[in-house]
């Protein structure tokens, strides 16, 4: 239900491709939260819902431009980042924050939202890092099935690390890609 209310705030094919992915993303984490302490389904899905809600309103300010740097940030989670801040003096990440305080999100979800692009998850609390890494891993599949990214050595850097957090063999990842599909 969340979703559709967003569709109908944000209605342009640009940001409907940010707000699928959201939901691919949500979808994954959903998934992903029996692996983490702490963390229900509903938070989780939530938190793959919005980590991106920054990214909602640029490419809203800029539907040009922005889906390129959205693309970007999901092919080369790190310096995709760095590049979009080139570009607009600020990150899809620092304007979730301002989003998720408004909407009164958990402090745990804007940490989550702040830091879903940093390299390592040696952060914050273990529920952070575990939904930082499930977040994380979320967007990278998705990144390979929706969207067809290429996976950069980067990316698979950024999975390796998530992957690690949350302690997840190979088999695991592979199952949730096999579920993702199975959904689409």
């Amino acid at each position: 239900m969340l979703a559709a209310a967003l569709k109908n705030i944000f209605n342009t094919r640009e940001v409907l491709e940010i707000i699928e992915h959201s939901k691919d993303v949500a979808f994954c984490c959903a998934e992903l939260s029996e692996y983490v302490d702490g963390v229900s389904r509903d938070e989780a899905y939530l938190i793959g819902l919005f980590h991106n809600g920054g990214a909602l309103l640029l490419a809203t300010k800029e539907p040009e431009t922005y889906p390129k740097f959205f693309s970007l940030t999901n092919s080369s989670p790190i310096s995709g980042v760095h590049k979009e801040i080139e570009k607009y003096g600020t990150s899809h990440m620092d304007i979730g924050i301002l989003l998720g305080q408004r909407w009164k999100l958990p402090v745990e979800m804007l940490n989550v939202i702040m830091h879903h692009h940093t390299e390592r998850n040696d952060m914050g609390q273990e529920k952070i890092r575990g939904m930082m890494a499930m977040v994380k891993i979320s967007n990278m599949i998705v990144n390979e099935i929706s969207l067809g990214s290429y996976i950069t050595e980067e990316a698979k850097s950024y999975l390796k690390n998530a992957q690690q957090e949350l302690l997840l063999d190979p088999e695991t990842i592979n199952q949730i890609r096999r579920i993702l599909i199975s959904s689409l």
